[in-house]
Parts: C-alpha cells; structure tokens; sequence
C-alpha cells in the first residue's frame, strides 16, 4: 500500500503540468476556443477518443502527416466505439502485463494524460488535431518503445538487431519522403488536398498563393471551393473581395468587404481596401469614413493617407474644373 501510495505522490508534478498546460492552452488561444455549445458532447468525446488513435498511428506510421487537419462536420459513431475499445483493450493489457513489462503501463500512462489538455474535449481552433500536439505525448511512446526492443533484443537477439535496422531505413525514408512535401507554401497545402480533398484551408492557402503569383482564375476556384465547405468563413471572403478589387468590380468587392465586417472581422488594410471599392463608386464621403478607419487603426498605413487625399482631390477636380 505505501508503495502505491508512494507511486500515486510521484505521479502529482506531473498532474499539475498537464492542468497547468491545458489553462495555459485555453488563455493563449482564448480567441480560437470555440464556444462548447457549439459542438455537442457527444461529438467532443468522439473526437478526443478518435484522436487518441490517430496520433499513435500516425506516429507510428508517419505516412498521412499534413499542415492542418479539418475539423469534420460529423463524425460516426463508429469513430466513437472502435477507439474507445482499442484504447481499453491497450490499458487493459498493459495493466495486466504490468508486472513483465512495466514500461508499456507507463509509456501508455504517459502518453494519455500529456495528451489530455489538447486531445479536444475543449475544442480549440478549427483543426481536429495538430502534429505539434504530440511533441511531448511522443515521450511515453519511446519509453515503451526504447525499452521493448532491447527486451526483445535480450531474448532474440538476431529479431532485435533485424527490428533496428529496419526501422532505421523505414525512418529515414518517411523523413526524406516528407520533407519534400514541405519545400514552399503550395507543395505543403497541394499535399494536404491530396491526403484530404475537403480540407478547406488547403484551399484557402492555395488561393493566396495563386493570387500571390497573379493567377486570379486559379485563386478564385479555391476560393469558391472553401466557400461551399465552410460558408460562414471569413478567411475564405476576404480574398474573393481583394480579386473583385483587383478585377475592378467595385460593388461586389464592396458587398464582399462588408459581408468580412459583418462577422466582426476587420483590419486597416481591409478598410483601405473597402475605401478604394467605394470610391471608386464615387461614394467619396463613405470612402473617407473607411479610409480614417484604416488609420485609426493603423496610423503608419502610407498608402489608406495617400488614397484619401488623392480620392478627395480627384473629387474636387470633378465638382470644380
């Protein structure tokens, strides 16, 4: 009993740690937690268990990794029972075996509660899980890893030597295969379109990156593509706005830009932007309502100053020749 009494004291520090790193998670992102109404609990708890899995399987087999995983609109509740019973049969057998093979307990105890205050129960930002997650979960998977083969290797010795070498070469290979994949902005996010096809930031990145290279058609499909995925995105409105600017289709970048405001979203380089489209409408006395906007916000923003001097004046030319 004091043994047990002994190990559950131990165990407290790093209790605390992962509490600590949870309040710390939800303040740094206090902007991305989303609201819990908005997703219910039972599709919290599909994805915390779904994700417990997915990250062991994507460490173990780093073959599917991409920049951002999209947050599913629904999940089965498959996604829900398979894991829950995969992730019991683990704890299960690593409690049984405890006594033989005390790393995989605590490897496996490790990994669980380090992932806790990420794994999704308070759902922060719009990804399901990201790969930075795993950094220090990843510990408890070596431990049971970095003791179980030299185990093997004791017993087998040949099995253990054969074991090393090959996961030498398969590392090697999947490192050397995914850095390619990270060579610039467009390999990163086509990667991610490929792993997942309805990945609505793939699209969105892809579109800056097309509008960056002056491939507007290119930029507007992606566009239209996140659209109809996540309607109520502004990320995905505000440059469709910026290619109406760029097409001279005033109105609609005006409705585009305005429609960015409604959802409480805005910046001076947007209001600059929003005072050009409505200017060049000839609606200078709203123009210059965005334009001031734009420097309140931004005081050192040059060119929302210049635009409105220079729109004020070409008004005044117009109504005095």
């Amino acid at each position: 009993n004091l043994d047990y009494a002994r190990a559950i004291v131990e165990k407290l520090p790093m209790l605390a740690l992962s509490i600590t790193a949870a309040a710390v998670t939800i303040v740094a992102q206090d902007t991305a937690v989303v609201q819990l109404e908005q997703y219910s609990h039972a599709m919290r708890l599909t994805t915390a268990t779904s994700a417990y899995l997915i990250y062991l399987r994507q460490f173990l087999f780093p073959i599917d990794l991409i920049i951002f995983y999209p947050l599913p609109a629904s999940i089965p509740l498959f996604n829900l029972i398979f894991p829950g019973a995969v992730l019991l049969s683990l704890i299960v057998l690593s409690v049984l075996f405890s006594r033989k093979l005390p790393f995989i307990a605590a490897g496996l105890l490790f990994y669980l509660v380090t992932l806790l205050p990420v794994i999704g129960l308070i759902q922060v930002g719009s990804q399901a899980h990201a790969d930075r997650y795993m950094y220090i979960p990843s510990v408890g998977v070596l431990i049971a890893c970095i003791y179980l083969i030299p185990d093997i290797g004791k017993r087998y010795f040949q099995v253990g030597r054969v074991i090393s070498i090959l996961l030498i070469i398969y590392l090697s290979t999947i490192c050397y295969w995914q850095v390619s994949y990270w060579k610039n902005r467009h390999t990163r996010f086509s990667r991610a379109l490929d792993i997942n096809d309805e990945n609505y930031m793939a699209h969105i990145q892809l579109a800056s990156d097309y509008w960056m290279r002056k491939m507007l058609d290119e930029s507007r499909q992606h566009l239209l593509t996140a659209i109809s995925m996540r309607p109520d995105l502004p990320d995905a409105y505000l440059p469709m706005a910026n290619i109406a600017l760029a097409e001279k289709e005033f109105q609609a970048a005006e409705s585009l830009y305005q429609l960015v405001l409604s959802s409480d979203e805005s910046s001076a380089e947007l209001q600059n932007n929003l005072g050009i489209a409505l200017a060049e409408q000839g609606r200078i006395a709203e123009a210059t309502k965005a334009f001031e906007m734009a420097l309140q916000m931004e005081p050192d923003l040059a060119k929302a100053r210049l635009n409105m001097e220079l729109y004020k004046s070409r008004a005044a030319k117009e109504t005095n020749p």
